[in-house]
């Protein structure tokens, strides 16, 4: 049982991480984009004169932050769909926590494998919200934020569990 919530809570820890700088990247792109139709659209604008010369160009441009406009939302979250991926990392963080609380406890032999599977399910059974979420949303897997993530998870057990990064890594998988 010990492996079981081990790997769940570095699961866990993962998943946040992941989260989070996932997270980074929508606000980042949803600025970026904001500020490219601004621009455009006072681009645009402001060069109405200019356009007497280029009208061709200037149709196009303004057809173009047309078409940003309508699959903007298509390209990048919506405010909404950022606003779930947030709340599912602050379940990702409660849910974390409880898991520590857990192994610490079991790992002091404050509880016994019965009193661990218990609350463990319990916690498990708890954390659907996330995977129906998860499910809503489609979160896409990318492979250089997984491997920020998996780095920044193992630097965070070995540092919060006083372990090496090769037991972070294995730490569990044996039960006692």
């Amino acid at each position: 049982m010990n492996s079981i919530v081990w790997a769940e809570l570095g699961n866990m820890k993962f998943l946040e991480r992941y989260l989070s700088l996932y997270l980074d990247v929508l606000k980042r792109n949803s600025k970026i984009s904001k500020a490219l139709i601004v621009t455009f659209s006072c681009g645009g604008v402001l060069g109405w004169q200019l356009w007497d010369y280029a009208p061709l160009l200037g149709a196009a441009l303004v057809a173009v932050i047309q078409l940003f406009t309508v699959f903007q939302e298509h390209l990048f979250m919506s405010g909404v769909e950022i606003t779930k991926v947030s709340d599912m990392r602050m379940r990702c963080i409660f849910h974390l926590n409880q898991l520590e609380m857990l192994w610490v406890e079991h790992h002091n032999s404050k509880i016994d494998d019965d009193a661990l599977r218990k609350r463990f399910y319990e916690i498990r059974q708890d954390m659907s919200e996330l995977h129906r979420t998860d499910n809503e949303i489609n979160l896409p897997v990318r492979g250089k934020l997984s491997k920020i993530a998996h780095q920044q998870a193992i630097d965070y057990v070995t540092v919060y569990f006083n372990l090496s990064s090769q037991e972070a890594d294995t730490s569990g998988k044996e039960d006692k």
